[in-house]
């Protein structure tokens, strides 16, 4: 499969299973209230931190390793046996502090959270393995379809009464499925490991758990940290509001996923060009979503979040901040999923380091002098600050030109979308269809889209060459 079609197909499966979630979410929303999605925030934050302890950089050893295809099976037997000592460490650590996590949380739910990091490191290592043999295809379908999964069951869970405990049950099975249908699908050949295999899973890992590490603190610093300073209410607010950020950076994860396995085969062949071009294309196309979504963020955003309730309008300024936070750390993701690709975690760790600390320590002095959008402001800063360093070590080690006029082009597409949809909205304003929020929030995001990605085709040859040759019919060329 075309590596655009692979990438396509992870970011279309993803947005229909988000869209089941966003369903989902609404309705939880509206029947739980914000206190409850607090609380359940703020339990996934604690089984993030428990999940990255359990793997420790070991997720992007085995894909490494996988791809270089030098003995798969002892290197994804060794990888799974450091998981499963890693992860009765940590349920030994958390059974031990029961009850100052469990007052963090605000519920009762130590055995949940062990449920969902044993769940969870069990599909870190099944999805590790698809896209360490390269059918990154499939991980595409599965990855999304654990949500999709995810979301069903939790929506059954608390129809049936059962609050925050369906939401953390639902979302392990969810993960607990995708890992044994993946494992099903590639039935890997267990091979028994020698010391070797250890010891080359575990000198990769020393350098990439940082990586672990930049993820979870990107994504969940400012929760845990908020949960330190605000009510379980805004905790739950800003939860909304950050995953709708996160759905923009779908495509973005979409293409890192696809091409670590591609630089990382041509890099070991000593391809230098190669390698260059698919790091200008990983950049090129990061911000394609993140781009008008941050401008449509702060045309729409609070007409979004009524969507889910009119307490959570109150996120709106939090939204278009943690989507300009997005938009940076996903060029930043992209360089270090570079770094990564050609061997060096030692630099991509460096980058790292400078992401997580920044990120804690703005943090924790924003949001104690600011309050809660402290916590957007501070991830943004640190993905910034983390991107520059990232820029200069790329630079220094592949002969890359990075697209600037390319992202260029998009954030022009965007502004002139901006324009027509700001338009449509005030037009809008004073009609019958505004008193329905729902189809007039959808009638401008269509709108929105429409005309992005109509000028983003009219500016942009590159896109244009890119959507013809993944589409599974030939398109006249249109560059005369």
């Amino acid at each position: 499969m075309k590596r655009g079609q692979t990438a396509i197909t992870y970011f279309v499966a993803k947005s229909v299973a988000i869209g089941v979630s966003f369903v989902a979410t609404v309705y939880f929303a509206r029947m739980l209230g914000a206190e409850v999605l607090g609380m359940y925030a703020l339990a996934l934050a604690v089984v993030s931190w428990l999940e990255m302890a359990g793997k420790l950089g070991l997720e992007k050893a085995i894909v490494k390793r996988l791809s270089e295809d030098n003995d798969p099976g002892a290197h994804l037997t060794a990888g799974a046996l450091l998981m499963a000592a890693f992860f009765v460490v940590v349920a030994v650590a958390l059974v031990a502090a029961r009850d100052p996590v469990e007052g963090y949380v605000g519920a009762p739910v130590l055995e949940l959270l062990l449920f969902l990091a044993g769940a969870s490191l069990l599909y870190r290592l099944s999805m590790a393995a698809l896209q360490g043999r390269h059918y990154v295809h499939v991980f595409a379908i599965l990855s999304p379809a654990r949500l999709f999964c995810a979301s069903v069951v939790q929506f059954g869970l608390v129809v049936a009464g059962l609050g925050l405990g369906g939401l953390l049950l639902g979302y392990g099975i969810g993960w607990l499925v995708a890992a044994v249908a993946g494992l099903l699908f590639l039935r890997p050949a267990v091979r028994r490991p020698a010391r070797a295999h250890f010891q080359s899973i575990l000198t990769y890992a020393k350098w990439a758990w940082l990586g672990t590490v930049r993820e979870e603190s990107f994504r969940w610093v400012d929760v845990t940290v908020l949960g330190l300073f605000v009510s379980q209410g805004l905790v739950g607010v800003y939860l909304i509001a950050l995953s709708i950020a996160s759905f923009l950076n779908t495509f973005g994860t979409a293409i890192g996923t696809t091409l670590f396995p591609e630089i990382s085969a041509v890099s070991s062949d000593g391809d230098g060009a190669a390698v260059a071009s698919l790091v200008e294309d990983s950049v090129a196309y990061a911000g394609i979503f993140l781009i008008p979504g941050l401008v449509g963020a702060a045309i729409v955003g609070d007409r979004l979040l009524l969507i889910y309730g009119r307490e959570f309008v109150e996120g709106t300024a939090v939204l278009w901040l943690l989507v300009a936070g997005y938009l940076v750390y996903g060029y930043q993701k992209q360089l270090v999923n570079a770094l990564n690709a050609i061997d060096r975690p030692d630099v991509g760790f460096r980058v790292n380091g400078l992401f997580i600390a920044s990120n804690v320590i703005l943090n924790v002095a924003l949001i104690a002098e600011i309050g809660w959008v402290g916590a957007a402001i501070a991830t943004g800063l640190a993905a910034t600050l983390s991107f520059a360093y990232a820029l200069v070590a790329v630079t220094r080690l592949v002969e890359v030109s990075l697209p600037v006029l390319e992202v260029g082009r998009q954030t022009a597409a965007a502004l002139a979308m901006g324009a027509l949809v700001y338009g449509a909205r005030a037009l809008g304003e004073g009609t019958a269809m505004a008193a329905y929020n729902v189809p007039f929030v959808l009638a401008l995001v269509a709108l929105g889209g429409g005309a992005y990605f109509l000028a983003l085709f009219g500016l942009s040859g590159r896109f244009r060459g890119t959507v013809r040759r993944n589409l599974p019919v030939d398109l006249p060329p249109l560059d005369r």
